[in-house]
């Protein structure tokens, strides 16, 4: 490159894929900010035969008791993840023709207490040597790091980074928010005075959404992301496996009543789901906090902020959350809760969705950066 810097790489791992995003330092509003390049690779994870995540109750005892126990399969699985990794950082370099780089990476799950492993992960294998291996099979594909890879960052907080260094993200001009997103899984973070917190780590005291029972008895992972709202769709309207896939939304637009039904309940999950959290940090956390705006994003967002859904997704969700809100902001236990409210609605501005797909990159490319 002209000014001898490395190539700026910001990579989004989830549960079923692999994304690589070039990414760019520019100037926004007189600050420094980020913006997506033109290169860019994806790929799924090869599925090996036999392989299916460990249960998360068994993954938790495992880790409390610092013995991980990971079978051929599981790590067969695990160097599948770090090939298709490494192959995609290789497909973005060479778009770009660089061969130096810089690297910033986000994966779900637990991360190891060096922040180099894997080691626990709601639906894929536990890789507690991922940044090593990956770093060797860099060097393999002939990538060299202008620095090492400094740990894998949690997928969620990198979406709060991204919302608050891009240029238009939505945590650039707050002080306090939350943040959700719903792709294949559920992703959170915080943003407190200013400062992006994750909701992660082995003795985080707050259950994560894609641990959080719901009031239907499974997590809101498993109801709630934008994969599983379509497969649970796909199940209730008894789409055959080797049909082309139908989307809940979609159907929903031409009047399928079972794709109206499930729409409504999702959202009525979501408002639930986002409540618990407007309660907790009101209430019961040890520092109250008041959030500015509630950002909605990846898919999930894209689905709230599209008008032809308005009617089947986005205001049931902010009906709903205003209902749940007022009947729980009781003047004597939680009247901070009255904050969010305008009358019978919700306050302008309070849920916002995002069109930063790639949040998720840009934030661990920032993080890259420090």
């Amino acid at each position: 490159m002209a000014n001898k810097e490395p190539l700026l790489l910001g990579v989004d791992g989830g549960a079923t894929g692999i994304r690589c995003h070039e990414v760019r330092r520019t100037r926004a509003d007189g600050q420094d900010a980020y913006q997506l390049g033109a290169a860019h690779a994806e790929m799924s994870y090869p599925r090996l035969n036999g392989f299916a995540p460990v249960d998360p109750a068994v993954q938790r005892r495992q880790l409390d008791d610092d013995q991980l126990k990971i079978d051929a399969i599981e790590a067969r699985q695990a160097d599948a993840w770090i090939e298709t990794t490494a192959t995609v950082i290789a497909r973005v370099a060479e778009q770009c023709g660089a061969k130096q780089v810089r690297i910033g990476i986000g994966m779900p799950g637990i991360k190891s207490g060096d922040e180099r492993g894997i080691v626990m992960i709601n639906n894929g294998p536990r890789m507690p040597e991922f940044l090593a291996s990956l770093t060797q099979r860099l060097q393999h594909e002939g990538i060299e790091l202008d620095r090492p890879i400094r740990r894998i960052g949690d997928d969620g907080a990198y979406c709060g980074v991204g919302e608050a260094h891009a240029e238009g993200g939505l945590f650039r001009d707050i002080q306090n928010g939350y943040y959700i997103g719903g792709g294949t899984g559920l992703a959170e973070c915080l943003l407190i005075d200013g400062n992006v917190v994750p909701m992660c780590g082995r003795h985080c005291s707050i259950p994560r959404a894609w641990e959080l029972i719901c009031p239907l008895g499974v997590t809101y992972e498993k109801l709630i992301s934008a994969a599983s709202m379509n497969a649970v769709y796909q199940s209730m309207a008894n789409v055959p496996a080797d049909a082309e896939q139908r989307f809940p939304e979609r159907d929903a637009i031409d009047g399928d009543p079972v794709a109206r039904s499930w729409l409504q309940m999702a959202a009525t999950l979501w408002a639930h789901l986002v409540a618990q959290r407007l309660v907790h940090f009101c209430n019961e956390s040890e520092t109250k906090i008041r959030f500015d705006r509630v950002v909605i994003g990846q898919r999930a967002g894209q689905l709230f902020n599209d008008a032809q859904y308005c009617a089947l997704f986005a205001e049931p969700i902010e009906t709903t959350l205003a209902h749940i809100v007022k009947q729980q902001a009781k003047p004597q236990s939680m009247p901070g809760l009255l904050d969010y409210l305008d009358g019978d609605r919700l306050r302008d501005g309070l849920l916002v969705a995002s069109n930063l797909r790639a949040a998720p990159a840009i934030g661990a490319a920032v993080d890259a950066m420090r």
